[in-house]
């Protein structure tokens, strides 16, 4: 009897891997997230999954790291414009912290979920700030996120007495730091070499820190 019950189980388990090993993920995740004053835009799209010999194919969930966000059976969604949307803003305000996406497949009526390869990563959304300054300097970051093609651009409202730039990643790690010679002085992104991700761009003068995050996403 232990013998007979201990290969129904295996046969049970063996079952299971296989029908699983069938509910097949979803291909080629892609998300691109950004901003348009004043609106956040993003799009999030992927291939359908291989097909499956065991389940049908009935949608997709998906994730704001382990939240379950929506089912939706559509392979992209969207907010790529202010009249062409199918989520709105909404997805991107996860308490404006960065968040991982994943989207699995989801077979048949119980919604049995596939497992996922891929996940993307979110910023959150971003504001376009296009200043911060003091009584004598303004550095602006536009837009915001950046590209290669973007400029910072620091202006002072005084001839400058030692002031600094410095620009680190999200380990603290300076990527750049200079003294200010003029009052206008502009830095291109694409001089910088850097990779997509968080940066802190900040202006010392006179032990007084002016900070102002940036984000490069292309």
């Amino acid at each position: 009897m232990k013998t007979r019950f201990f290969f129904l189980t295996l046969l049970a388990l063996t079952s299971s891997m296989v029908i699983l090993a069938q509910l097949n993920p979803i291909k080629n995740l892609y998300f691109y997230a950004w901003y348009e004053m004043p609106n956040n835009f993003f799009q999030l799209r992927w291939s359908p999954p291989d097909s499956s010999l065991t389940d049908t194919l009935v949608g997709y969930n998906i994730y704001r790291d382990s939240v379950l966000y929506r089912f939706q059976t559509d392979t992209t969604m969207h907010h790529i414009d202010t009249w062409d949307t199918n989520a709105g803003e909404d997805f991107l305000y996860n308490n404006s912290c960065p968040f991982y996406i994943h989207v699995t497949a989801v077979y048949n009526s119980v919604h049995i979920e596939s497992i996922y390869n891929d996940s993307a990563y979110c910023y959150g959304f971003a504001i376009n700030i296009k200043e911060i300054q003091n009584n004598n300097i303004k550095l602006e970051i536009l837009p915001n996120p950046v590209s290669d093609n973007s400029i910072i651009t620091i202006h002072l409202d005084k001839i400058p007495n030692g002031e600094q730039l410095i620009i680190v990643n999200e380990q603290g790690i300076v990527i750049k730091g200079m003294l200010l010679v003029s009052r206008i002085t502009k830095i291109n992104i694409s001089d910088l070499s850097i990779k997509n991700g968080l940066y802190f761009c900040s202006i010392i003068e006179k032990g007084q820190v002016i900070t102002n995050k940036m984000i490069k996403l292309k």
